[in-house]
């Protein structure tokens, strides 16, 4: 770098159409970290090299990055150097860049980064970006970022069966996009307009599933539909033997149904522990307990992660003290000993992703179902380690639910952790170990608040430890993405 800045034995000048500054760098150094400057520069005679469309303080990132390996992504920047990276095949800043924009998904961000994700044809974090939209649609769709989609990108959205938003929601937003896609257009906002900027799109909104007096008063002024499409929903409400196509009559699967047994989990979870009382409700407590600050959790195991031949040969991984050497009597025998309980980590991924960072947020629950076909004790739950190696600090609350939608009895519980970054994942202990029932499904509900972590891919349906049989299932308590296939919660702790 400071060869660069003080313009030390460069042999190649960058020129810029929008300024007459220009940046001296050094070929060597260039063709080093990129395979097009490689073939550039291959002519030695060649000392000027013309920038276009690039903003020279944007490329002055990207050279200090081609030569410290340091970057500083913004929103303001990222596509840039994104463009950049996938132009001059720089991977390791393409990386980064894709870093940068999973681990700042949020509901109002994950409009526009889906839409650069599409424009640069990054296809794995454009399904990231669409399946949060899905988890979330109520709110997103309630964003302005909803407004920098193209057409393409808002089809996807509107059209999908398992967007959890109601109709009138979705409704809603196309409004709000046709108007904005108006105004790029440099059109009229009219409801002719409207319309004709949608085209195909309106058919993914199921009009018929909107209340009919919403429809009746919110809907048919408006204008959006023609006399034809208006007739059809008014005589569906009236005759829905009839259909009413095109428009779809069926319920998305992503709305959550309405269930009398369903989970609330918000007055479940608890508070972080940090002090307790015994008083019950209705009664005054004698005197307030005094809040004593909470002990950080221990990393209990520190070990490589295990690789998917590891599995293979070993599908658990056993925790806990390392076995002492028999105990000799005085005759040189061996002494029996009892047999030791340990815990031992139920593994349900084979792997982990090393490229994109798990959200978490502390307001979106992360929750896996599973059952085993034998009585077990749940002593924990092991959760993945943080990427930033400059942060650990997490708040974690959990409650464990059977079935019926019960809660499991001593499994509610709070804690902060401070976690050892260089730990592939961390152990999070119940209070009170939990004796599972054979062949019930469980439901184990995780909110995790701190940095972002990794997250598992490929995960097992079934994991066998000695004769017992686990196996895992999707579960609609997670709000925010874990699966059976991907995300936090890599195993179970049980007690054999």
């Amino acid at each position: 770098m400071h060869m660069l800045v003080n313009q030390i034995a460069c042999d190649v000048t960058f020129r810029f159409d929008e300024s007459s500054e220009a940046i001296p760098a050094h070929k060597y150094v260039l063709i080093s970290r990129s395979c097009v400057f490689y073939h550039i520069f291959s002519n030695e005679e060649i000392t000027d090299f013309e920038i276009h469309d690039v903003e020279i303080q944007i490329f002055k990132l990207f050279l200090r990055f081609l030569y410290t390996d340091m970057i500083d992504c913004t929103f303001d920047n990222v596509s840039s150097l994104l463009h950049l990276a996938k132009r001059y095949r720089v991977s390791n800043l393409r990386k980064r860049c894709l870093r940068f924009l999973q681990a700042n998904i949020t509901p109002e961000t994950v409009c526009p980064i889906m839409e650069r994700a599409h424009r640069f044809q990054e296809i794995a974090l454009h399904e990231s970006c669409l399946n949060f939209v899905k988890r979330n649609g109520e709110v997103v769709l309630k964003s302005k970022g909803i407004q920098e989609l193209c057409h393409d990108c808002f089809n996807k959205i509107i059209m999908a069966d398992d967007l959890n938003a109601s109709e009138e929601r979705v409704l809603m937003a196309a409004l709000f996009w046709s108007e904005s896609e108006c105004r790029r257009e440099e059109r009229e906002i009219t409801p002719a307009d409207q319309r004709e900027v949608l085209g195909e799109s309106i058919k993914y909104i199921r009009f018929p599933l909107l209340d009919r007096r919403f429809f009746v008063l919110n809907v048919s002024p408006v204008g959006i539909l023609n006399d034809v499409e208006t007739n059809i929903i008014l005589e569906y409400y009236i005759c829905p033997e009839k259909g009413a196509d095109p428009f779809s009559s069926r319920p998305r699967i992503g709305q959550d149904p309405p269930d009398p047994n369903a989970i609330k989990r918000k007055p479940v979870l608890p508070a972080i522990r940090e002090g307790s009382s015994s008083s019950k409700r209705g009664e005054t407590p004698k005197e307030t307990p005094k809040k004593e600050e909470p002990k950080p959790l221990k990393v209990l195991h520190r070990q490589r992660y295990p690789t998917k031949a590891d599995l293979l040969k070993h599908p658990v991984a056993k925790t806990g003290p390392k076995p002492k050497p028999p105990k000799q009597n005085k005759d040189g025998k061996e002494e029996e000993e009892e047999e030791v309980e340990r815990d031992t980590l139920v593994l349900r991924f084979p792997s982990r992703d090393e490229f994109y960072g798990w959200k978490c947020p502390g307001n979106m629950d992360d929750a896996i179902a599973f059952k085993c076909n034998e009585v077990t004790t749940l002593t924990g739950f092991v959760l993945f380690s943080p990427i930033d190696p400059d942060s650990g600090h997490y708040v974690v609350r959990a409650i464990l639910v059977d079935n019926s939608g019960k809660v499991v009895p001593t499994s509610t519980f709070g804690v902060r952790v401070n976690v050892d970054p260089e730990d592939v994942y961390y152990e999070i202990p119940f209070p009170t170990p939990v004796t599972l029932q054979p062949s019930v499904l469980y439901t184990l509900v995780v909110s995790i608040k701190g940095s972002a972590t990794y997250q598992g891919k490929d995960g097992f349906h079934t994991v066998l430890v000695g004769d017992r049989v686990f196996t895992f299932h999707d579960t609609l308590a997670s709000r925010n993405g874990t699966n059976r296939i991907g995300g936090q919660i890599p195993g179970l702790l049980v007690r054999l």
